[in-house]
């Protein structure tokens, strides 16, 4: 029997005990010359299109820093097309050795339009197969909300197919590549992130054994008019913008009138809305306004 982590051999044997004269041998299974026979994964309406192990350390993106630290891993990357409009990119992250058995799914920020390399490297890191979609938008690069006009197919993966998508892909690769499922799954995600938590917990409940959903940017009316709102009020004369500096005092002095409303001055106001705070007050301190 060949011992994986001593002779860099693939076994497909489960754990035997091997007694010899009274030595008992541990053949552990690992995977590092089954990766690129990933690409050969057949999936309904998906194209893997490179699997290769990544075995530096490192992994630098094509815009962003080198990310670094990282164990060796199994790099897939796939196109799911679910619709003749679709264009899902897909990358699936499996650690050689010491899996925790364990996938997870990772969300994204904003309108997403690329994978989130940084999310993959903190799972991979704490051990879990991981797995990341761009949520449909990476064509073009520099896609933006406009991509949904008159793209309807465009709009329900963004909303929520291709994160159910990225999943069904990630736990084939997953199967294919340990020869077993992961024993459970995980879904992650904030802002953005926390929008597709709560779209697979409604519409695909099966998908994962549990789910983390942040800061859930569900109500999008209500987002993005409050966003347009700020930046009308300070965008609306050159007297309504406030610069960093004066951005940093009222932030301080706001803290510094309710900071202690809760019983604690720990620097954090527990209720913004009991907070009466006169900003009036700051004006005298203020750094001079841009155009002023």
């Amino acid at each position: 029997m060949l011992i994986c982590h001593l002779f860099g051999r693939t076994t497909k044997r489960s754990i035997k005990v091997l007694t010899a004269a009274g030595l008992a041998l541990f053949a552990v299974p690992c995977f590092a010359d089954k990766c690129e026979s990933l690409a050969s994964l057949q999936l309904p309406h998906t194209t893997i299109t490179n699997a290769e192990v990544v075995s530096t350390g490192i992994f630098a993106p094509s815009t962003g820093k080198p990310l670094t630290d990282l164990p060796a891993f199994c790099r897939v990357t796939a196109t799911v097309k679910p619709s003749a409009d679709s264009d899902i990119l897909v990358e699936v992250w499996l650690p050689q050795a010491d899996w925790n058995q364990r996938l997870e799914g990772t969300g994204n920020g904003g309108f997403a339009g690329k994978i989130s390399y940084g999310t993959l490297a903190e799972g991979l890191r704490r051990g879990y197969a991981v797995a990341n979609t761009d949520m449909g938008m990476a064509t073009p690069a520099d896609a933006t909300a406009s991509i949904f006009v008159n793209r309807p197919e465009r709009w329900i993966d963004w909303g929520y197919r291709a994160t159910h998508e990225m999943t069904i892909v990630a736990k084939h690769v997953v199967r294919a590549y340990y020869e077993q499922d992961a024993r459970h799954a995980y879904f992650v995600g904030c802002s953005t992130g926390g929008e597709q938590a709560l779209m697979e917990s409604q519409r695909y409940p099966d998908d994962y054994d549990g789910i983390v959903g942040g800061a859930a940017a569900n109500n999008r009316t209500g987002v993005h008019v409050s966003i347009l709102w700020n930046f009308a009020v300070n965008e609306r004369t050159p007297a309504s913008y406030l610069p960093a500096g004066a951005r940093l005092l009222l932030a301080q002095a706001t803290v510094d009138k309710c900071d202690a409303l809760d019983g604690v001055k720990d620097g954090v106001i527990n209720d913004p809305g009991k907070c009466q705070f006169d900003r009036q007050l700051c004006n005298a301190r203020a750094p001079a306004r841009r155009n002023a």
